[in-house]
């Protein structure tokens, strides 16, 4: 061991040439037996018993203990410190060797146990307020200034603050919204479209909730239609609060500061609506197994799905008879639409190997139609008509949130606002741009890429 102790020495000497005194210092036999553990045993045995039995950190211990007790106290108040940090130590001592860690995110327990007996402050360094030295040239000091009332007035910067923007606030073309905050555009934009459908809701009275977060949103866009101008940005933040920390606290759909998508915070908060309100937005969706010889499997059994969402896939475009929202409702109220499975047929006379996941809507919603469109045909190829009639009715498409990446980087809405405002029309909204206000936009709604979600109501 002491041949492996030279080695390492010798090398660093020679890596580090510059160090020699430093060296030269801490090798000296009554230092190096403080420092270095194996020195110990490489000692003469004559000197060994004349010097300390401690070591180095052991040895810088008073530092510590000088801030206990500091200097010119009484002997019974520097007993009594001691004492208690000689207990502390112990106490850590005994900690260390079960693994558990000492000093993690808190104090010291030397310092904590000293400001339970409020025997002193612990900071490390008592700092004292140095007095400014001046040097007395006999005369009285000069105090014309402070017996002065008419203090100088600081000039005012001209122009423009550095970094402002340019914000658009003609409440002819503009209004409110919500602002942008950490990340949370998956829930603004999910409250700007229910704000444009919000009067297409019927909700009963007897049905409103104090602690319901579906009766909480709805409460709040009535109060943010009633609030004035110089009052609806708090009326704003408190709705944005509200919901953002329901979906982060209580249902831990997602973490602080992350990505969201709208749809799925959507169907988590009408799963809290009463069932009138499902009437008015949810799908009945007939999903049946088939071959294509016509034998329904038994195995399978046909039944009714309740969709708040209408998700379009890919399958569902490629089998309509155009590339276009039209189409594919048309498709799904007639002969529905299917996607091959691995599942075989239970016939054992069917020459048909594999059987369809036929979908197929029986009935459609009250009032207001959700629709997620399919990532794939997120582009112009997918055309989303402004108006689409289903049995017989008409309905307006009225909102559409789209995204500027194909992976959902941040989320902004066109909305169709006809009450409320001084221009109806179509208004472009991003909580990134324009201080959360929505601008209103000309002409109709453009079939934009990467539009993902939109909203249609009956008329």
């Amino acid at each position: 061991m002491e041949d492996a102790f030279n080695i390492a020495i010798d090398a660093l000497q020679v890596t580090y040439p510059n160090a020699a005194m430093w060296f030269e210092w801490w090798l000296k036999e009554s230092v190096a037996r403080l420092v270095f553990r194996c020195k110990r045993k490489f000692m003469d045995a004559e000197f060994a018993e004349k010097s300390r039995n401690d070591t180095n950190p052991i040895e810088a211990m008073h530092s510590m203990f000088y801030q206990i007790a500091e200097t010119k106290n009484s002997m019974v108040f520097g007993l009594t410190s001691l004492m208690l940090f000689s207990g502390t130590l112990e106490q850590d001592f005994a900690d260390v060797l079960v693994g558990r860690a000492i000093n993690y995110g808190v104090a010291e327990r030397w310092k904590r146990s000293i400001e339970k007996c409020h025997t002193l402050t612990t900071s490390s360094a008592v700092t004292h307020r140095k007095r400014q030295q001046y040097e007395n040239d006999g005369r009285p000091p000069d105090t014309s200034k402070k017996l002065l009332t008419n203090k100088s007035e600081s000039k005012s910067k001209l122009g423009r603050p550095k970094g402002s923007r340019n914000v658009s606030r003609d409440p002819h073309v503009t209004y409110q919204s919500y602002a942008h905050t950490n990340n949370t555009c998956y829930v603004t934009t999910i409250l700007e479209c229910l704000n444009a459908v919000f009067d297409y809701i019927d909700i009963k009275t007897n049905e409103y909730s104090p602690t319901n977060i579906f009766s909480k949103t709805m409460v709040h866009l009535s109060k943010r239609r009633g609030c004035p101008e110089n009052r609806v940005k708090k009326e704003l933040s408190k709705g944005l609060r509200i919901l953002t920390s329901w979906i982060i606290h209580d249902i831990k759909l997602y973490a602080a500061n992350a990505f969201g998508n709208p749809f799925d915070v959507l169907e988590h908060l009408l799963k809290q609506a009463s069932e009138d309100v499902y009437k008015q937005v949810s799908f009945d969706v007939q999903r049946t197994f088939i071959c294509h010889n016509g034998h329904i499997q038994p195995i399978q059994k046909p039944g009714v799905q309740r969709w708040f969402i209408l998700n379009i896939r890919q399958y569902m475009v490629e089998q309509a008879a155009s590339s276009s929202v039209q189409a594919v409702l048309d498709l799904l109220l007639s002969a529905g639409a299917f996607e091959m499975t691995n599942r075989l047929c239970s016939d054992p006379a069917c020459d048909v190997v594999l059987t369809k996941d036929v979908r197929e809507i029986v009935s459609m919603p009250e009032n207001i139609m959700l629709i997620e469109l399919p990532v794939e045909c997120a582009s112009e190829s997918l055309m989303c008509n402004e108006q689409v009639t289903a049995n017989g009715f008409h309905w307006r498409l009225v909102a559409r949130i789209s995204s500027t990446s194909d992976t959902g980087s941040h989320f902004y809405a066109h909305i169709l606002r006809q009450e409320t405002v001084k221009i109806p029309g179509r208004y472009y909204y991003n909580d990134l741009e324009n201080d959360g206000r929505a601008c209103y936009v000309e002409g109709k709604f453009e079939t934009r890429s990467l539009s993902y979600y939109v909203f249609y109501v009956k008329i």
